[in-house]
């Protein structure tokens, strides 16, 4: 008698663990992803509402299998575990850089790639400051942007100005600013583009009388 009360409570706790485990665990998967997708929003108030949808995921669940025999409960969990962490991998392969660190546009590309005001831009590389504008020898911050627009923008051919949406280097990912406007025009790039294509044949022809 007493040997099946002590299996009846063992069931019990077993049915219990997995009953909790298949309400909570949404809650706990979901909350831990709160510093990579928060974005301007703490870190801790992203917990809150990513646990908050992980219960509301993991409540329905619970009460669908409460009643149900262990091997379904068991399936839930598994398939549950298996979905969660499907979801988490394509939004976390779908996140920017720019939305991962929250950085700010460069006025220059228009990609959000850019850690603090005059810092470097992770996209051009280039930087919006004083000793950068005296470095390379420019006038005023106007020349500046002005002048590394155009050698930026004269690398590419079929100019847009907001194409590619997502530049993509190795594995980050930088989101174009869609209310950025360049101050250069498109004629301005094609003649700097090819200043440039002429110059770089007068140095290949250079090169080949020195050989």
């Amino acid at each position: 008698m007493n040997s099946e009360m002590k299996k009846d409570n063992q069931a019990k706790d077993k049915n219990g663990i997995i009953e909790i485990m298949i309400w909570m665990l949404p809650a706990i998967m979901l909350s831990m992803m709160a510093k990579d997708i928060g974005g301007k929003t703490p870190e801790i108030v992203m917990s809150m509402i990513l646990g908050g949808l992980g219960a509301s995921i993991g409540f329905p669940l619970f009460w669908l299998t409460k009643d149900k025999s262990m091997s379904v409960k068991y399936g839930t969990f598994v398939f549950t575990v298996i979905g969660l962490i499907g979801i988490m991998a394509f939004i976390l392969n779908n996140r920017t850089e720019s939305d991962k660190r929250n950085l700010i546009t460069c006025q220059i590309c228009g990609y959000k790639a850019v850690e603090k005001k005059g810092g470097q831009c992770d996209v051009c590389i280039a930087q919006i400051n004083d000793n950068f504008k005296d470095e390379e020898g420019y006038v005023s911050m106007e020349e500046l942007i002005k002048e590394e627009q155009l050698y930026f923008f004269s690398m590419e051919e079929n100019i847009t100005f907001k194409d590619p949406e997502v530049y993509k280097d190795l594995d980050f990912k930088y989101l174009k600013d869609k209310n950025w406007k360049p101050i250069v025009s498109k004629k301005e790039v094609e003649i700097r583009r090819k200043e440039m294509e002429e110059i770089g044949k007068h140095i290949k022809v250079e090169v080949k009388k020195v050989n």
